[in-house]
């Protein structure tokens, strides 16, 4: 039981560190998007070019939220719009920096993310690039080498907080510019917020505590260290088993005694006649008499 009872708290120990970790981490580091996937999938290698290069991530600021996406890569491809699924995000503008980059929020209504509709996605609010298009999207053109290969977004919070972004946020993409000449939507779920997090590692930790309750001691116990085993047997079981065996020898022994008796009693065999020498014996008796 006092065995059983520390395992527990040690289990539980780790479980309150890895609780902390989440939750710092949740709120002083960037907290990275689900990958993106292709919805539209027009061509599937520019689908592929995509999945591959997109990427993103959402940190808390000030009480509302910076949201980062990157088009990193040597292929082709450019975000020329972004879209924001939220119920608590009311406005988006984008906090790029050098001035090559620039997007604007598209206001009200927002505009439509292409192929969202097959994906039950509804836009919130948008932002496109612009100054020229399809230059200066965030990502790499064939024809202008110094386009940021990233853009960061305000997100602007309205009756809900960080958490709340974080349970029902997506994120959609349109990508322009591809070297087909070809373009491409792309979406993310919402991702796991850090109490989630939390609530996984609790889970699988009392899964762990439970397993190990449930389980025999045989099945935890190599039956090599079980007492009985062949490296923990103990010296009684051994006598007992010499002892049995003293006991069995004068048994075999008198078995034996009784075998050579019995053939002593048995009439020898004479191997060049075959007949008993006893016999014989009688023969050579009476032929003596006849000639006496």
């Amino acid at each position: 039981m006092k065995g059983s009872s520390a395992r527990t708290q040690r289990s539980f120990g780790f479980l309150s560190v890895v609780v902390a970790v989440c939750l710092v981490a949740g709120r002083a580091d960037a907290i990275p998007l689900r990958s993106f996937g292709c919805i539209t999938d027009n061509l599937s290698s520019d689908c592929a070019i995509g999945v591959a290069q997109l990427s993103g991530s959402v940190v808390a600021s000030n009480g509302d939220a910076l949201l980062t996406i990157q088009m990193s890569g040597t292929a082709d491809g450019v975000v020329e719009q972004v879209f924001i699924e939220s119920n608590i995000v009311s406005a988006i503008s984008f906090s790029g920096s050098g001035g090559i980059v620039n997007f604007t929020g598209d206001g009200s209504p927002a505009g439509t993310l292409p192929g969202g509709t097959g994906v039950g996605f509804v836009t919130s609010v948008s932002a496109s690039a612009d100054n020229p298009q399809p230059r200066h999207g965030i990502g790499r053109h064939n024809q202008d080498a110094t386009s940021l290969q990233f853009g960061i977004f305000l997100l602007t919070l309205l009756g809900g907080d960080f958490n709340d972004l974080l349970s029902d946020l997506r994120v959609g993409v349109h990508v322009i510019a591809f070297e087909s000449d070809g373009s491409e939507s792309f979406v993310t779920e919402p991702v796991p917020e850090p109490a989630t997090f939390a609530l996984v590692a609790l889970g699988l930790v009392g899964l762990l505590v439970l397993s190990r309750r449930r389980s025999p001691p045989s099945a935890l116990v190599p039956k090599s260290r079980m007492p009985g085993g062949p490296q923990h047997s103990s010296a009684a079981p051994r006598r007992a088993r010499v002892a049995a065996r003293q006991v069995a020898r004068p048994e075999l022994e008198g078995s034996a005694d009784s075998r050579s008796h019995r053939r002593q009693d048995l009439p020898a065999v004479d191997l060049d006649r075959g007949a008993p020498s006893d016999r014989r014996d009688r023969t050579r008796a009476a032929g003596f008499s006849a000639h006496s």
